[in-house]
């Protein structure tokens, strides 16, 4: 189990989080630009933040994060495509909120997800990528890490 609060573990969830960004920009400009594509944008920062920091929070979670962007991209795609002309980002954004919640799913970037998806005037692409694709990596990264922690960790190992 890994401490949080100390100035090792927050260097370390730092250190985690520029690898992530790392192995997220270097997807992002070998597989995703090539091909007109992105798997980064802002909220994924706050994605780190939870991932990174907080990785026990319920937020956290593999499947919140995944789910909670799924639920909200959908939830903005219906309200640009079928929704009123005016006030379509609260109308996402308050969507998408309502919809996590109501599915046990609620991350908090997904809903800034859900805003900019409106703002941006993403098509059925802007589904999978920047946000859930951007999510997906970041998420194998956190795994990875979590896994090497607890392998590392004087904690885990058994001592005789």
């Amino acid at each position: 189990q890994l401490q949080f609060g100390s100035m090792f573990s927050g260097t370390m969830a730092g250190v985690a989080a520029l690898v992530s960004f790392g192995v997220l920009q270097a997807f992002d400009e070998i597989i995703f630009k090539p091909r007109d594509m992105s798997c980064m944008c802002p909220p994924l920062a706050a994605v780190a933040v939870l991932l990174f920091s907080l990785p026990n929070a319920p937020a956290s979670s593999p499947r919140n994060v995944i789910a909670g962007h799924l639920v909200s991209t959908f939830v903005a795609y219906l309200v640009v495509n079928y929704g009123p002309i005016a006030y379509l980002r609260p109308l996402a954004t308050a969507g998408a909120i309502a919809a996590m919640a109501i599915t046990g799913t609620t991350h908090p970037p997904a809903g800034a997800y859900a805003y900019l998806y409106v703002d941006k005037g993403m098509g059925l692409m802007g589904m999978l990528t920047p946000g859930l694709t951007g999510a997906l990596i970041l998420v194998a990264c956190q795994q990875l890490w979590l896994l090497g922690a607890a392998m590392y960790s004087p904690i885990a190992k058994k001592t005789d």
